[in-house]
């Protein structure tokens, strides 16, 4: 087992070395603070590495082979829950950190270079990969990856560095549980690709699916709190509106923490079903425009929908109507209101603009 003092995140030398070791070890091995985070960080990019070859490999194999809907279908199935009991452990292990005031480890994300799609090369965009977007960039986008270096030294931080502390365990921890419950929620329902219709198959995992997103919603409002109670400044990820020295791709204002923690407030209350999602028919908000799902003066509460799904078999298609959700229909009361999730974002100041400035926040803003 390699001691604290081998742990190494802040070269690409010190990075491979780490991560082979930290990869020989299982969930269950005890480890310090600093360990546990290498141990995290080496298993989550190990596995953007296992995905981005199999999905590059993969889409070879569809065109040489000629492989049938079905069985990618079914293939996609599998890695779906490969991925999901890696992010188990690696969730369990961030749950147990603990780290109070203290700085465990010192990371710098640009170093972390890996061959990604198995071609035995690191490319220049593999090579930047992990590297963090230059503060409030507005010339970020979404598409291919560039292969023109003076792009991602222009526009990304080559040396950022972070020392990590309570609030990022937190960060990190918030996202293992939205993206694990996102693809239990998945692997609940199977596809059809005969007709292209989806059904409930696995009922019983939209409960752990609710579970891991609510709690991914509950650790969101801890690091906002741990986050604006630090007084510390040095090498910060996330910062609060005194701290300065921070590489996090957005600034945030007391407006942002202000939006933040309702948002987190009302996301609650609509996921527990205090409060009901808008998909009426005739009713205010985008949700009832694509999906009205409920009668008029009704809202879909989706707890009772997770915790007391359809039966087994419930089936829906984009060819027929939608169908009927019963019981998860409730009527707007006083204490049971609409939710004013939509009211929330509209209103605050890191939504002003629709497009891409709205996906940046989503998206670092877990």
């Amino acid at each position: 087992m390699a001691h604290a003092e081998d742990i190494t995140l802040t070269s690409s030398l010190g990075f491979s070395r780490t991560c082979t070791s930290q990869l020989q070890q299982k969930e269950t091995q005890k480890r310090s603070d600093a360990q546990a985070i290498a141990w995290v960080v080496c298993r989550d990019t190990d596995l953007a590495r296992n995905l981005i070859t199999w999905a590059t490999q993969g889409f070879k194999r569809i065109q040489s082979e000629n492989l049938s809907i079905e069985t990618i279908v079914a293939e996609v199935g599998k890695k779906i829950d490969e991925v999901i009991g890696h992010m188990g452990q690696t969730r369990r292990v961030l749950a147990k950190l603990q780290l109070h005031q203290s700085i465990a480890l010192r990371v710098s994300p640009s170093q972390w270079q890996i061959d990604l799609n198995g071609d035995g090369e690191i490319s220049v965009w593999e090579k930047y990969f992990f590297a963090i977007p230059e503060r409030n960039s507005s010339s970020l986008h979404f598409g291919m990856p560039h292969e023109n270096e003076s792009y991602y030294q222009q526009h990304y931080q080559a040396d950022a560095q972070i020392d990590v502390d309570q609030s990022d365990v937190l960060w990190a921890l918030a996202y293992h549980q939205f993206i694990e419950g996102l693809l239990v929620n998945i692997r609940a329902f199977e596809v059809h690709p005969s007709d292209w219709s989806v059904s409930l198959e696995r009922p019983v995992l939209l409960a752990t699916a609710h579970r891991l997103i609510g709690d991914g919603f509950a650790t969101s409002e801890r690091m906002r709190h741990t986050v604006l109670t630090e007084t510390d400044d040095s090498n910060e990820w996330i910062a609060n509106p005194n701290q300065k020295n921070s590489v996090f791709p957005l600034a945030l204002d007391a407006d942002d923490f202000q939006t933040w923690r309702a948002a987190m407030s009302e996301a609650q209350a609509t996921w527990q079903g205090n409060h009901l999602l808008p998909t009426s028919r005739n009713g205010r908000g985008i949700l009832a425009q694509i999906a009205p799902l409920c009668a008029e003066n009704q809202g879909l509460n989706i707890a009772q929908l997770y915790l007391k799904p359809p039966p087994k078999g419930f089936r829906i298609s984009l060819s027929s109507a939608l169908p009927d959700f019963g019981k998860a229909c409730k009527t707007v009361t006083k204490a049971q209101p609409l939710s004013r999730m939509e009211e929330i974002v509209q209103r605050g100041k890191s939504a002003d603009a629709i497009g891409m400035k709205s996906l940046r926040y989503l998206y670092w803003i877990n």
